[in-house]
């Protein structure tokens, strides 16, 4: 048994150091909830689908894009929100809003839709889908094949609650080439 407890000590002595910065990301991260540019997960399941994509327009705007388009509509040709990076990129985001416990989003016809017009009609650089439960298997294989970025749950939640930058939490590589950073720069 002292075995046991001597090579525990000396797994917990190695990653000490990692132990210690996932406490401090933890502490920045619930900080970061606590102010009025977090927009928690609840509050996504209470809005309506306008609502969701002006809070997706807003959250884009936090991240320092230039915000172009704030919400679709019936001809919006599958672009919602549309952006530029301060590198110059266009982003174009597809919100899908669903009540909570709601199906998830399938590829049909909404990433169809997406991948046919985001980069020939809006000429996006980077395309997203973005929606508050998650996506079937079918509509992450097309999404997958087409460089179309799904955004929902835990990196949905990184990004409104806890205010990792977007491209961040996608792992874009920002235009620079500067390597993505896992966590807002607070100052």
């Amino acid at each position: 048994m002292d075995a046991f407890w001597k090579r525990l000590a000396d797994v917990l002595m190695r990653h000490c150091d990692a132990v210690h910065e996932l406490a401090l990301k933890d502490v920045e991260f619930q900080a970061f909830e606590a102010t009025p540019a977090s927009i928690a997960m609840e509050q996504f399941d209470s809005m309506t689908p306008l609502e969701f994509e002006q809070a997706i327009a807003t959250l884009v705007q936090r991240d320092g894009h230039a915000v172009a388009r704030r919400n679709g509509g019936a001809r919006d040709l599958g672009a919602d929100v549309i952006a530029t990076t301060p590198d110059g990129r266009k982003i174009v985001f597809q919100c899908k809003h669903r009540r909570p416990g709601g199906r998830p989003l399938g590829s049909s016809p909404v990433i169809q839709t997406l991948n046919g017009t985001a980069r020939p009609v809006h000429h996006a650089d980077i395309v997203i889908a973005v929606t508050n439960p998650s996506f079937t298997g079918p509509a992450e294989e097309l999404a997958a094949k087409q460089d179309i970025h799904l955004l929902h749950g835990r990196q949905l939640r990184r990004w409104a609650t806890w205010g990792v930058p977007l491209l961040d939490v996608l792992w874009i590589e920002h235009e620079s080439g500067q390597k993505v950073s896992l966590t807002r720069n607070f100052s």
